[in-house]
């Protein structure tokens, strides 16, 4: 019998359905919140429990491992709160196993990959972040630019090695590693229970080999900047809090320090930012092919 070209797209997508909706209902929790809609807020609460319980009971397995078993699902699950405290960290190890058993590549595709960087620097992996940021090949980012991407294509192999096209070749999907770049390499983020930048964070996360970084962002506040730079074994870090703001730097040493709008500036030893955001050391040999992922 022939394959059926369409039994990727019939698929059960329940498991990806449900953290959505999940996500979505904590959302908008959130924002009426914000809003003082005060009710509501309790209403959509109570149904984000609801649905995240029934994640848990339908996908999750009493050892923290989803049933799908697949890179996509942990980093889903991971991202969106959606495992229990207690299996978290088994949670992790198997999503860092299933990455270490392709050879030290992503596996993620449309919906995941970019969560996966963020989720892996959350859970004390920043190294093997940093890792898939910068591999060659395919499936990666970079192995996009070798053949000659001028934008993000939506398919790892966009175009493969007999120069054939795949797909869209302008997609923003997997584009969306740049926020890895903006909050974590560069360290900028909106605080937590802020909704206009009133309150920001910036704590760098230097890795990679990478000895400089700078961002520019026109909050609605005003222009923040943060640019930093290692040299001669310091990190000196740069930024702009506009007026109306203030920000929370956390430098790699663990210094933390509340400044008012002005600029400013930072150093610190640049040996902590390895010690500090170390984690995982270990680097595979990679392998070629299309790595399947939702």
């Amino acid at each position: 019998m022939a394959e059926n070209p369409y039994a990727y797209m019939s698929a059960d997508r329940g498991e990806v359905g449900t953290a959505f909706l999940y996500r979505t209902t904590k959302t908008l929790s959130r924002i009426a919140g914000i809003l003082g809609h005060t009710e509501a807020a309790e209403r959509y609460r109570r149904v984000a429990e609801s649905v995240r319980e029934a994640w848990q009971t339908e996908f999750l397995t009493p050892e923290g491992h989803t049933r799908e078993d697949t890179q996509a699902a942990y980093v889903r699950a991971l991202a969106f709160g959606l495992v229990p405290e207690p299996t978290r960290s088994a949670t992790v190890e198997r999503l860092v196993q299933l990455i270490h058993d392709a050879g030290d590549r992503l596996g993620t595709g449309f919906l995941s990959s970019g969560l996966l960087l963020p989720v892996l620097a959350d859970n004390g992996y920043t190294d093997l972040a940093f890792s898939l940021l910068l591999r060659r090949g395919t499936p990666s980012w970079l192995g996009m630019l070798d053949r000659g991407a001028t934008t993000v294509w939506e398919d790892w192999e966009g175009v493969d090695e007999h120069g054939i096209a795949h797909e869209s070749l302008n997609h923003y999907s997997k584009g969306a590693v740049i926020r890895f770049l903006h909050e974590y390499l560069v360290g900028l983020r909106q605080a937590a229970g802020s909704a206009r930048w009133e309150r920001f964070d910036i704590e760098p996360h230097p890795g990679g080999g990478i000895t400089s970084a700078s961002f520019r962002f026109m909050s609605p506040q005003g222009r923040i900047q943060v640019a930093w730079e290692i040299a001669n074994e310091e990190l000196r870090i740069d930024f702009t809090v506009p007026e109306g703001s203030s920000a929370h730097l956390t430098l790699p040493d663990g210094t933390s320090t509340p400044y008012p709008p002005g600029t400013h500036f930072a150093f610190c030893p640049a040996r902590m930012s390895a010690i500090r955001w170390s984690h995982d050391q270990s680097v595979a040999g990679g392998h070629r092919g299309r790595q399947p992922g939702v």
